[in-house]
């Protein structure tokens, strides 16, 4: 169990947690120029797949209240300890296969999501730290599902970060999300060996 230490925080991550890599990094650095440099506020924030918990520690001054998902039961009861520890008392955190455990009703005006992106097999929910990573078909299986209803959660004057891959078939991506009648920009990348990792900025036009 590696302990990493990220802003004022210490943290003790489990094995079958996903250690923050380059898609982290880019997320942070993201964040921290979209929201965190510009003292923005928002009332309630939504991160899914939240596993180690860094990018809701690192928006967690700039929000009213933050709610951190994730199905892994491993990263839910690490998130815990984080939550107990640090008395984050703005965050709840929730199993949940991407919004299900979400009450239908309540909208969010920042949803942040670092998805599983990489093409892999098909996708088996048992696998904890695979579901971290695994994509499934070109990367797209849990992006897909995330694109069908994130819209439903998102205030009208709402935001959404999303990270993907250029693995991951990205102009699909964007008519997903356009046919929804919303914006996308690409507003950060980063080249590794062997693809280009990009945060899509989506909002509603």
């Amino acid at each position: 169990m590696p302990t990493l230490k990220f802003k004022e925080y210490s943290l003790d991550l489990p094995k079958e947690v996903y250690l923050p890599s380059d898609d982290t990094d880019l997320m942070i650095n993201t964040l921290e120029k979209e929201i965190i440099s510009k003292k923005l506020i928002f009332n309630n924030a939504l991160e899914l797949g939240a596993g180690n918990g860094y990018l809701s520690l690192c928006v967690y001054n700039n929000v009213n209240e933050i709610i951190s998902l994730d199905l892994n039961p491993i990263a839910v009861e690490y998130l815990k300890k984080v939550k107990e520890k640090y008395l984050l008392d703005k965050q709840k955190i929730l199993s949940s296969d991407l919004f299900s455990s979400l009450d239908k009703n309540k909208k969010y005006d920042l949803i942040i999501f670092n998805p599983p992106y990489v093409p892999s097999e098909p996708l088996n929910l048992e696998k904890g730290i695979d579901l971290a990573v695994n994509g499934g078909k070109d990367g797209l299986e849990v992006i897909s599902r995330f694109l069908k209803e994130f819209d439903l959660f998102l205030l009208k004057t709402g935001v959404c970060y999303l990270l993907v891959s250029s693995l991951n078939k990205i102009n699909k991506i964007k008519k997903k999300i356009s046919d929804k009648k919303m914006s996308c920009e690409i507003i950060a990348s980063k080249k590794l060996f062997f693809e280009e990792l990009f945060v899509l900025k989506i909002y509603f036009s």
